[in-house]
């Protein structure tokens, strides 16, 4: 468990299965290790897993709040190249970082946008009819 921890605080579940199954490590029933065996550990310990968002770094989540558009949008930037993100492991979390001229570009390509200015018009619609605004 105090290896767990220990690696827990840079590594992943998978990694830390893999380093441990590397030093010859088994659970008590003689397994090796597995990433769901490791995610187990933690959260019965209460071993909290290494945060991976770099200072300035967004989720698809944030950058959608952040230009007021759908999730789907975002993907779509991602898609076509707008903005790139990293993953610290196959289909995680992803982490967008925007450039200010990109910023300034998907502000400019938002408000240009005639299908999300009728999807943000909509929704101020449904605002005011269930008297929210």
């Amino acid at each position: 468990m105090n290896k767990v921890r220990q690696l827990a605080q840079q590594q992943t579940d998978h990694q830390i299965a893999l380093a441990l199954s590397q030093e010859g490590l088994r659970s008590a029933k003689g397994r090796v290790f597995t990433a769901s065996m490791v995610a187990w550990i933690r959260g019965k310990h209460r071993i909290a897993a290494p945060v991976r968002q770099q200072p300035g770094e967004l989720t698809v989540r944030q950058l959608s709040q952040k230009f007021a558009v759908s999730q789907y949008v975002v993907y779509y930037w991602l898609n076509n190249g707008l903005v790139m993100a990293r993953r610290t492991q196959p289909n995680g979390q992803m982490w967008i970082t925007v450039t200010a001229r990109q910023e300034q570009e998907l502000q400019a390509w938002v408000a240009n946008s005639k299908r999300i200015a009728k999807s943000r018009s909509q929704e101020v619609l449904n605002e005011i009819a269930s008297g929210v605004v």
